[in-house]
């Protein structure tokens, strides 16, 4: 629903509203005549403005039943070959599912889904205790939280053994979780972060995301941070303030965000998305002879 139907929907309603308190003021002073036509322009503005919002309605679900219609066809091999992580950190892990749909359209591999638990998250002596719980267990293993985001990133990038590697080890020890599928431990080159918050641990994307995602970078893993449309608190603000030059999109729950999903992949940079703090809807896709398939 575009800005302009949105003003459109409030002036009719502050019309309304205007009437509205027009007729009450001025039963009391007119005759029963005008109140009568003041009652007539009142009906016939609620009836325009509740054709407005049908029409408006319809056509919002008929261009999304098409964007859903030509997604597969869109987003078809754009990832093929491609090796990605989901790495949830926020609390929308439902939105997961969405993620996996955009990735298997593009023809994308997905390694695994991995979710950060809370010792990662909210740190602290929980965290001291499950780098504890961890080093009894896997020996050659930091003791230091910025050490363990290198070594995981690294697993990510570089592959690890599903069983007996760095990220086994750590959802042993309660730091994180697999979800979704089981992770496979095929090296990757690219990864979503799927964020956005209720409101829990505000310092999350200083203190784990954005280590994280400046660490992938600097081993030349591409990133897309994603978050649902109706996430309570965005985190794309954090990464702006913060200067953290990083593809974003924050309704990756809609067809549109899942587009923009993929095309961030494949390297398209911006803050994408529906959001105030977006700076466009959609990347713009390459022409064709740009859009070979990608590798791992």
């Amino acid at each position: 629903m575009g800005p302009g139907f949105k003003y459109h929907v409030a002036t009719i309603a502050a019309i309304f509203f205007a009437l509205t308190v027009g007729l009450v003021v001025g039963s009391l002073t007119v005759s029963p005549r005008l109140v009568h036509g003041y009652e007539g322009a009142l009906k016939g503005l609620r009836t325009t403005l509740n054709q407005d919002i049908n029409e408006k309605s319809a056509e919002i679900a008929r261009c999304k039943e098409g964007l859903h219609a030509i997604l597969p066809v869109a987003l078809k091999h754009k990832l093929t070959g491609a090796n990605v992580v989901v790495l949830i950190t926020g609390h929308y892990s439902d939105t997961v599912s969405s993620v996996n749909d955009a990735l298997h359209m593009a023809g994308a591999h997905v390694v695994g889904a991995i979710t950060m638990a809370d010792p990662m998250i909210s740190q602290g002596q929980g965290l001291k205790d499950a780098i504890s719980q961890l080093r009894s267990d896997y020996p050659d293993a930091p003791q230091t939280l910025a050490g363990l985001i290198a070594r995981f990133d690294r697993a990510i990038a570089f592959g690890d053994d599903p069983q007996t590697g760095i990220i086994a080890a750590m959802q042993k020890a309660g730091l994180l979780n697999i979800t979704s599928s089981a992770y496979d431990g095929s090296p990757a080159k690219f990864v979503v972060i799927l964020g956005g918050s209720r409101g829990l641990h505000p310092d999350r994307v200083q203190d784990l995301d954005i280590p994280i995602v400046q660490d992938l970078k600097g081993i030349n893993v591409r990133v897309v941070v994603a978050e649902p449309v109706d996430a309570a608190i965005s985190d794309v603000p954090t990464y702006q303030a913060e200067n953290i030059s990083v593809t974003t999109v924050d309704d990756v729950d809609t067809s549109i965000g899942q587009f923009s999903l993929v095309y961030g992949l494949l390297g398209s940079s911006n803050n994408y998305g529906e959001k105030p703090v977006a700076h466009a809807l959609t990347p713009t896709p390459a022409s064709p002879e740009d859009q070979g398939a990608v590798g791992q």
